[in-house]
């Protein structure tokens, strides 16, 4: 399985000398040139030889030679009904052009009464493809070949620029399209985009702050390899290309996607030879180390998961998969991201059906986030080409991109601060996006549009800031510039603990109160000398003594959290206000929702 995906996904790359990379069951396709000729002699002497036929019947296929191959099965079927050989048949005149005479063929093979209901439903879902491709052609029907990605595959969108990076099929070019001008862009102007040289660029990725970029290359014939270039903001210069750590082990890595916390990589490898191709995720800690990667969780089959592309929205996940039944080997999938207390997952995993077809399509989607235009390559003939995709595909929310400048209150100079955004209302992917301010103040980030955040900042020798904000909807680039003072968090300073939930009715924490509780930790732990109170606050539905006792019992299970991770009892009182002290009226449920939170504020700062 492995060698097969290499050959298959490199042939994107070298179509015009693919004997070179072509392998499958350990023969190259120069031996299967050798192996065909001999056939065809012996065929010639005696063209009902069943063996022979069924051989390069099966050769032909796997040689990409699909005219022949359907000529050479249709001989062997008047010979012998095997459904296989008819399978092949269907397939190689599909891809050859021929969807009518396709489609018959596999419905001759429902005729066999020894088909399981799985195989039965299979053959269906081809019938049905290539009927739609008498009209589509075979282009996905939520689908339109663009004008200028004709023999050439995606590899991803470049960050804020939007830009999509392309490769000729043929001669292995790398090349760049902007969507906003709608013309192709031979090179981009930023150095860092120059990509390594002598290599078979397969994919690339731009982390959310813009600091790292992941491009995946063929090495040679049997590895697949991801190269990173990181920018380092104390010497404000990018690295050159290295092999990250994480991606040490196995002859496959690629499609690496960095999250929105920076310290977690998705990507795409074989280093578990018994399992095939999966999907990882890393952690890198404080000091740039990468943990060892682990298998992410609901996502892989025993079959193989051969690409993945994370969507601006840091949510949305695209990945290939030839494990879970589809139209063609592989398919396309979309699936959500999520963790709960540092363990990923990726769930509502869903078919994406009008994008597949009987083809392998071991490519993910591309989405350009703030204008939401997606591509995909799939296979034409011996070639690829680019596809845009309807409203249909254009999963994954709107985004926009989001500086925080930091200066000092009192000089405006730029301060080297940590920033956290958090959305506020999170109940499912629990990921902090996370950036540390360059040498002019500023951290990037890329956020929802029209969602509340609450940022928090840190820096050294100034004061705690925390700070509540909505996005717009029509900016697509917005720079918010916050001003931090000198010396310690003053008393007086009450900030929202957002993401903190309980039970109805009850002041049981939920278990997706976690990372919030572990914020507020961290806010007690770096800030030793502060006390503080936490006050419990309801909406007004019921009467004011049920939530009074109700705000302050919710109160205090915060409390007894952080007692419970050795703060001292001390440093922390707690109190329940119910609805009397509403930050906004009552008069609706937007505004109620906003009511019922849980506020800090510092009581004395030493």
């Amino acid at each position: 399985m492995k060698r097969y995906f290499i050959c298959l996904l490199l042939v994107f790359a070298v179509v015009q000398n693919y004997a070179a990379v072509y392998e499958t069951n350990g023969h190259t396709s120069e031996l299967y040139e050798k192996d065909i000729s001999i056939l065809k002699k012996k065929l010639s002497l005696n063209a009902k030889d069943k063996t022979s036929l069924e051989r390069i019947v099966k050769m032909l296929f796997v040689s990409e030679k699909f005219e022949e191959a359907a000529r050479y099965a249709d001989e062997y079927l008047k010979i012998n009904k095997e459904p296989e050989i008819e399978y092949l048949k269907a397939l190689s005149l599909a891809s050859s052009g021929n969807y009518k005479e396709a489609a018959d063929s596999a419905k001759n093979i429902l005729s066999d009464k020894s088909l399981t209901p799985a195989e039965r439903k299979s053959i269906e879902l081809k019938i049905e493809l290539f009927e739609k491709g008498i009209s589509t052609k075979g282009i996905p029907y939520g689908a339109e070949i663009t004008k200028w990605g004709n023999d050439a595959y995606a590899a991803g969108i470049i960050g804020r620029s939007g830009v999509l990076v392309g490769v000729r099929t043929f001669s292995d070019k790398t090349f760049f399209y902007s969507a906003d001008e709608d013309k192709i862009i031979e090179s981009m102007k930023e150095p860092q985009f120059e990509f390594p040289e002598g290599l078979k660029l397969l994919s690339v990725s731009v982390s959310p702050d813009e600091r790292d970029i992941f491009v995946t290359c063929g090495k040679d014939d049997k590895s697949i390899v991801i190269f990173q270039r990181h920018f380092d903001i104390e010497t404000d210069k990018w690295t050159e290309w290295f092999q990250p750590q994480f991606a040490g082990k196995g002859s496959i890595n690629g499609f690496a996607n960095m999250l929105g916390d920076g310290e977690h990589i998705l990507f795409v490898s074989n280093r578990n030879v018994t399992t095939g191709l999966d999907i990882y995720i890393s952690r890198r800690d404080e000091k740039g180390i990468w943990d060892n990667p682990v298998p992410m969780a609901n996502i892989n089959t025993p079959m193989d998961e051969c690409s993945v592309y994370l969507h601006p929205d840091g949510e949305t996940v695209y990945f290939s998969s030839n494990g879970r039944g589809g139209s063609g080997g592989y398919d396309v999938y979309s699936g959500t991201l999520s963790s709960l207390k540092g363990n990923f997952k990726i769930d509502n995993i869903e078919n994406m059906k009008s994008l597949n077809t009987f083809r392998n399509e071991f490519f993910p989607v591309y989405v350009q986030g703030t204008s939401r235009k997606a591509y995909h390559s799939f296979r034409k003939n011996d070639s690829s080409v680019i596809c845009s995709l309807s409203d249909e595909f254009r999963q994954g929310y709107p985004v926009m991109f989001f500086d925080v400048i930091t200066l000092d209150a009192a000089t405006k100079s730029p301060i080297r601060a940590n920033v956290k955004l958090v959305r506020i209302g999170d109940r499912t992917s629990g990921i902090a996006l996370k950036s540390s301010a360059d040498t002019r103040g500023r951290s990037a980030f890329t956020v929802r549009k029209s969602t509340s955040y609450s940022a928090e900042i840190t820096a050294d020798g100034y004061a705690y800031y925390n700070e509540t904000f909505e996005t717009g909807s029509a900016d697509d680039i917005v720079t918010k510039t916050v001003y931090l003072n000198k010396g310690k968090v003053r008393t007086g300073y009450t900030f929202s603990a957002d993401n903190i939930y309980f039970d109805s009715g009850s002041a049981k924490l939920r278990p997706e109160s976690m990372p919030a509780l572990e914020r507020l930790y961290d806010f007690m732990k770096n800030n030793p000398g502060v006390k503080i109170e936490i006050s419990g606050h309801t909406d007004n539905v019921g009467g004011p003594d049920y939530n009074m006792k109700l705000s302050k019992k919710r109160a205090e299970a915060v409390a007894e959290y952080l007692f419970g991770r050795g703060i001292k009892n001390n440093r922390i009182s707690s109190k329940g206000y119910g609805y009397s002290n509403s930050a906004v009226d009552n008069d609706n449920e937007i505004n109620r929702q906003k009511n019922r939170r849980v506020e800090i504020t510092v009581k004395s700062s030493d």
